[in-house]
């Protein structure tokens, strides 16, 4: 039962609330296997050296848009300064992306949307947007993650896929593990009743002065909260930390 919910139930939705969508942000990888995102591992390919270097340029000109309160990493693990992968977004009044993509392109050949690079090759340097405030909640309510999360879909690398999976699996033990630790100890407890759980075919014993046994007394607020840390990236990732199975070129897209 508590296998079977698992999958029904989805990692945490980062996405921005439903918005026009103005902004396209792109540039954000994978916290938790079960997210839609990609690993920038699955998207280290080859970029001719002068697009590479345009690219580069473009990605640490933009305008400053938003900041936040830690620095990102490096998911590749490449022992990046803190510095250079930075705190805060940039745009160009079209797309926004985090500061340290520009890192991810340089270091690591990160292959981008064509349209985003047919864009660069074309402007050069990003326009400036004068009518975009700063950490306000009018460029907040500009900003979607929708086509990066659709590009991302178009461009999953089926080794790093089935790495994924693989690792999932493992992690579904873990979070089951966790569940039933957590159901365990509050029967522990608060003591079972006399009567079985009000679910239909259940048949187990209900808990006390509840309705429901433990596990169908778990809501999915419950599920998401036992088991958050439970699908680590690193499990699909390690001990390869870095390793892509597969190489793209930008002709692949």
């Amino acid at each position: 039962m508590v296998e079977a919910r698992l999958h029904e139930i989805s990692a945490p939705d980062r996405r921005p609330a439903a918005n026009p969508g103005v902004l396209k942000l792109i540039g954000y990888w994978m916290e938790d296997l079960r997210e839609s995102f990609c690993l920038p591992q699955e998207l280290a390919g080859e970029l001719p050296g002068d697009v590479r270097e345009h690219v580069v340029r473009y990605l640490r000109a933009g305008a400053y848009g938003r900041g936040f309160g830690g620095f990102s990493w490096c998911r590749f693990s490449c022992g990046a300064d803190q510095g250079v992968m930075g705190t805060k977004e940039l745009t160009d009044g079209e797309w926004i992306w985090p500061e340290g993509l520009a890192h991810y392109v340089e270091v690591h050949g990160i292959i981008l949307p064509a349209e985003f690079i047919e864009r660069v090759l074309r402007l050069g340097s990003p326009l400036s947007a004068p009518d975009l405030q700063p950490d306000s909640a009018s460029l907040e309510s500009m900003i979607s993650l929708d086509y990066w999360l659709a590009w991302c879909a178009q461009h999953r690398s089926g080794p790093w896929q089935e790495r994924i999976r693989k690792a999932r699996m493992d992690c579904d033990k873990t979070a089951a593990s966790a569940l039933r630790q957590s159901i365990n100890s509050k029967i522990g407890r608060f003591g079972l009743a006399n009567y079985e759980c009000s679910v239909l075919g259940c048949g187990q014993k209900a808990r006390f002065a509840m309705k429901f046994c433990g596990e169908h007394c778990l809501t999915d607020y419950d599920y998401e909260v036992i088991t958050r840390g439970c699908y680590p990236v690193s499990a699909a990732v390690a001990p390869e930390f870095g390793v892509n199975p597969g190489v793209l070129s930008q002709n692949d897209l």
